[in-house]
């Protein structure tokens, strides 16, 4: 889940906040799908994590 949550950043960083230092079009478009598949990653770990404490009978926060 962290590396995911550092791809996020990363990937959000070059679409929204700093655009103006990657001009290229593909660069831009990779980034935005790369922050789809990353933030999807981010939500499989949490819910494996909540399977996996549920499994040993810890309260799920």
């Amino acid at each position: 889940m962290l590396v995911s949550l550092l791809i996020t950043v990363f990937t959000v960083t070059v679409t929204y906040l700093f655009p103006e230092y990657f001009p290229n079009l593909a660069i831009q478009v990779v980034s935005h799908i790369v922050t789809l598949l990353a933030v999807t990653m981010i939500k499989i770990g949490y819910l494996l994590r909540c399977i996996g404490r549920h499994g040993l009978g810890e309260v799920i926060l």
